[in-house]
């Protein structure tokens, strides 16, 4: 670490563990430099450590939040694609019916087309591995199974889906704002499934202002009591929605995005309603409002 100061550098850093008096091991980040006197010479080399043992826990736990969330995106999208995958297995199924059908015909003739036959063949069995694949691809697709809802802190939950967004949100030049009630009852829900509904819409909320091609802009939470049940709303500084856009937002496959799969908002909207609340957006241009309540906990 002296020889890389002493040949330049401003300053190094390297991390190691201490073992505090109490016993536990920390984690220190320590920042190196030197200090010259007016003749070049080095007189002191300055360490400064910083104990970061609970930000990089708090780093780990956020990362398997997003992995348990990814996985419940992946079994929510699941659910939301079976209406496509009936459609993408009644096609081959219905090939097959008929190219054997096809079969059975040339083989009752007197003189059967064998070639013929073979070919009919051939596309019977194109069209049934065409049909597992489909199966296999959802079967790939889909984690683990279901929770049950708990009495739970909604306004931590919120805490922690705008947590984990807010590196992208800085990157997006966003500002992330948070209005939350003070003393919210608890609510009950599953935890995963509000944190993922909740950054489904905010991420939304990013993609919408950034698409309206500005370099900043402003993204809003807001929790309160409302009509005897606990209300988030996000905002946004985007273009907004309109009433014709609000009326299909919902629909499975409807996007507005070149690149969107138009399942998100669908997904979050069957989340929220499976804990007994509800999800709709309020049409208003400019600036997106989406609102969903939860029932308070018993």
């Amino acid at each position: 670490m002296a020889d890389r100061l002493r040949s330049g550098e401003s300053f190094v850093e390297h991390e190691n563990h201490w073992r505090h008096r109490e016993g536990s091991r920390r984690l220190i980040r320590w920042r190196n430099t030197l200090i010259k006197d007016e003749s070049g010479q080095v007189r002191f080399l300055i360490a400064t450590g910083t104990d970061i043992t609970n930000q990089v826990k708090a780093e780990d736990d956020a990362r398997l939040h997003l992995e348990e969330a990814s996985r419940l995106q992946r079994l929510q999208t699941a659910n939301e694609l079976a209406t496509m995958l009936a459609h993408e297995l009644n096609q081959p199924l219905a090939a097959i019916a008929t190219y054997a059908a096809a079969g059975q015909h040339l083989l009752r003739r007197a003189e059967p087309d064998i070639d013929k036959l073979g070919e009919t063949l051939e596309k019977i069995s194109q069209q049934a591995l065409r049909a597992g694949e489909a199966i296999r691809h959802l079967r790939a697709f889909v984690g683990r199974g279901r929770m049950d809802p708990v009495p739970l802190d909604l306004n931590a939950v919120v805490r922690r889906a705008c947590t984990l967004l807010s590196p992208r949100a800085r990157g997006s030049g966003v500002s992330l704002q948070l209005d939350l009630a003070e003393n919210l009852a608890p609510v009950t829900g599953v935890d995963l499934h509000i944190e993922q509904a909740l950054l489904n819409l905010l991420g939304n909320a990013l993609d919408a202002i950034q698409g309206d091609g500005v370099s900043s802009g402003t993204l809003t939470v807001t929790t309160q009591p409302w009509d005897g049940m606990a209300r988030v709303t996000v905002r946004d500084s985007g273009p907004g929605i309109d009433e014709a856009t609000a009326a299909r937002l919902f629909e499975r496959f409807f996007t507005r995005k070149a690149h969107g799969l138009g399942v998100g908002l669908p997904i979050s909207r069957s989340l929220i309603e499976a804990q007994g609340g509800r999800l709709w957006v309020e049409p208003q241009v400019p600036g997106g409002i989406l609102h969903f309540t939860l029932p308070f906990a018993p």
